[in-house]
């Protein structure tokens, strides 16, 4: 059998294509919410059962603030090159809202099936001098890490991979904490986190963790 020049330029062609489709990876991608809908309605009874206490299905269809869904592709680090790439859909469900906080709960579906997401956050200890609004900030001390199901003002950014986001400690958020998770082999790690609880009227804000310096 006689191969002619079509058919390996061809082949080239195809391998190129997946050399670069391999490079475009991690990526993400909003997907229509409707056509996960059975999944969605499995997580947030999951969630319901967790946490009956905070989360509701008020505005799970709302445009803005409701469930929102994605699909997430990359290679493993621990796989071979020639190695399928893998794919995960991850949920964010509406839980509850306030004046000036929505709170979210975070699942993925992949090979291990539908399960909540944790996300890593410091522990950490303000003392102030003196008491009330005025009272001025002395200083922040990291006392240990937990992990939360929930979390409050946050959206996940496709581009980026990241969910990121600041709760507000009153209606001026001029205190309060703002983490960032990054997308990392099927879950998300904290990259960094800020705590401003200085009530003065003002964004200023300290890092008291950061991956990248740690």
């Amino acid at each position: 059998m006689v191969f002619g020049p079509s058919l390996f330029a061809s082949f080239g062609l195809v391998l190129a294509a997946s050399v670069a489709n391999a490079a475009d990876l991690p990526r993400a991608t909003a997907i229509d919410r409707t056509n996960v809908a059975g999944d969605i309605a499995k997580a947030r009874a999951t969630l319901m059962a967790m946490k009956p206490e905070w989360c509701q299905e008020q505005f799970a269809d709302d445009e803005e603030y409701g469930d929102k869904a994605f699909e997430i592709e990359w290679k493993s680090k621990h796989d071979d090159a020639d190695s399928p790439p893998l794919k995960m859909q991850l949920f964010k469900l509406f839980c509850t809202s306030g004046a000036y906080n929505v709170s979210y709960g975070w699942f993925r579906k992949w090979e291990d099936g539908l399960e909540p997401l944790a996300f890593a956050m410091p522990a950490f200890d303000i003392v102030y001098d003196g008491e009330g609004d005025d009272a001025k900030m002395k200083s922040v001390t990291v006392t240990g890490m937990d992990s939360t199901l929930i979390l409050v003002n946050v959206d996940f950014d496709p581009a980026k991979l990241e969910i990121s986001g600041t709760s507000c400690w009153r209606g001026l958020c001029d205190a309060s904490s703002t983490g960032v998770w990054r997308f990392s082999e099927g879950g998300f790690s904290l990259t960094k986190y800020d705590v401003d609880g200085t009530y003065d009227g003002e964004i200023n804000a300290s890092t008291i963790y950061d991956a990248a310096t740690r």
